[in-house]
């Protein structure tokens, strides 16, 4: 009973904590329009406010793998839920575009240390059989949040926007209660040499399985040194590292956080002027992104991360090359619109299904524990680097280069990450203590 008890609160604070991400992300798709209209932003600054919340994750990346290798998992989470708190509060508030953005900059800060520390925290304290089920829950969780962010303007004027930040606010809170209840991280634990407390920790997770689990814990951790920066170049470090660098980088050039982002704007610009259609786009969009990630969940423990990165990025691949062939050879008008909506969909389907719900679980278990911390924080900086970077120029690249070249150049992104899919191993049924790469 003690055991189902912990497991159902593992559950409700992986599910609640991916919603609030998945809400952030996408709910200002829909108010964009909206603040142009009101003259709190410009069109040209559009994407400079989709840009601001990667900007904060970019921030946000650089400490959070060393703020929670230093305080532990627990606290940075719970740093992380008060910062989200902040960010929405002001952006309720907030009527010109520099409050707009600074108010986006914190939430973004707020969701890339939560998409950093939370799945840190929940690998290091879920049972192996069902390590990758919460992993990939917690994926589907953020795509729950975007559909949620999607249906709820169904009951919500766009008008009043800050009602829909507003809501947000209960998720922070309840993560909070949620946290203060779960243990810290056994192998944090135990890297800090609180045996006792790392002992009481792993009984919480399973009592059967808590003393076997200690003893490969601590072996490990004794083959292990501290987890500076020499550690990671180190070769049996380095190759995971630099595939997991590459695989964070590719997923932000997939252009994905543009399609959830800014997908309104893109179906306009491609020849869908309805608001209509554009609304029941965005709720298909996201519907289409929870269900091929809810096919993730139920599969990634039974054929493999290996196979279902696989087919993610195949799909995700062709459907770019399509959309690149109808940008390119029909005229712009509502066809094509329509042709644009339909592969957006497909896109945010096949990406949800391979890319975007696997990149938490390889990023977190291809790593030695000692080094996981440092190269995840690492690897997410560059990521929400080139997010920042792409997202705020996506505007203009649309402008100068076109819709056709721009879904070309993300199909050759995707080509390199499908490579990346076949060369890693996998690691479905494993230990992290007993994942290793091959030298």
């Amino acid at each position: 009973m003690r055991f189902a008890s912990y497991k159902s609160q593992l559950i409700g604070l992986t599910i609640i904590s991916g919603v609030i991400c998945g809400y952030i992300l996408g709910i200002v798709a829909l108010i964009l329009p909206k603040l142009v209209t009101q003259h709190y932003i410009s069109k040209e600054q559009i994407s400079l406010h989709v840009g601001a919340l990667l900007l904060g994750c970019f921030i946000a990346s650089i400490y959070t793998g060393s703020l929670a290798d230093y305080l532990g998992r627990k606290k940075v989470i719970l740093i992380t839920m008060l910062i989200f708190i902040i960010g929405i509060v002001y952006y309720i508030f907030a009527r010109t575009h520099v409050n707009l953005y600074s108010a986006r900059f914190i939430q973004g800060i707020a969701y890339g240390m939560c998409e950093i520390v939370m799945p840190l925290y929940l690998v290091e304290v879920s049972e192996t059989k069902w390590r990758g089920q919460i992993i990939t829950a917690f994926k589907l969780a953020n795509t729950g949040g975007a559909l949620i962010s999607s249906l709820i303007w169904i009951f919500i004027s766009v008008d009043y926007y800050p009602l829909a930040f507003a809501v947000a606010l209960v998720m922070p809170l309840a993560i909070t209660g949620l946290v203060v209840k779960l243990p810290e991280s056994p192998r944090w634990l135990i890297a800090r040499s609180k045996i006792n407390q790392a002992t009481t920790a792993l009984f919480r997770i399973n009592p059967q399985t808590a003393e076997s689990a200690l003893k490969e814990i601590q072996n490990a951790a004794a083959q292990q040194t501290s987890g500076h920066f020499r550690e990671l170049m180190k070769r049996s470090n380095l190759i995971p590292f630099l595939v997991i660098l590459a695989a964070v980088s590719l997923n932000q050039l997939t252009g994905i956080n543009v399609f959830v982002q800014n997908s309104l704007q893109v179906m306009k610009d491609s020849g869908i002027h309805s608001d209509i259609v554009g609304l029941f786009g965005n709720i298909s969009i996201s519907l289409v992104n929870f269900s091929a990630m809810i096919a993730t969940l139920l599969l990634v423990d039974k054929i493999g991360r290996k196979r279902i990165l696989v087919i993610g990025t195949s799909g995700l691949l062709v459907t770019l090359l399509l959309l690149f062939v109808a940008h390119a050879i029909l005229p712009q008008g509502e066809l094509v619109g329509y042709i644009t909506l339909i592969g957006i969909i497909f896109v945010v389907g096949f990406f949800a299904f391979g890319p975007g719900a696997l990149i938490l679980v390889i990023s977190t278990e291809l790593l030695a524990t000692n080094v996981r911390a440092l190269a995840i924080s690492i690897a997410f900086t560059v990521g929400a680097l080139v997010g920042t970077l792409f997202v705020s120029w996506f505007g203009a690249l649309s402008a100068n280069l076109g819709y056709a070249k721009l879904f070309l150049i993300m199909a050759f992104f995707v080509f390199c990450y499908l490579l990346i899919a076949l060369f890693i191993p996998e690691t479905k049924g494993k230990s992290l203590e007993k994942i290793n790469w091959k030298k």
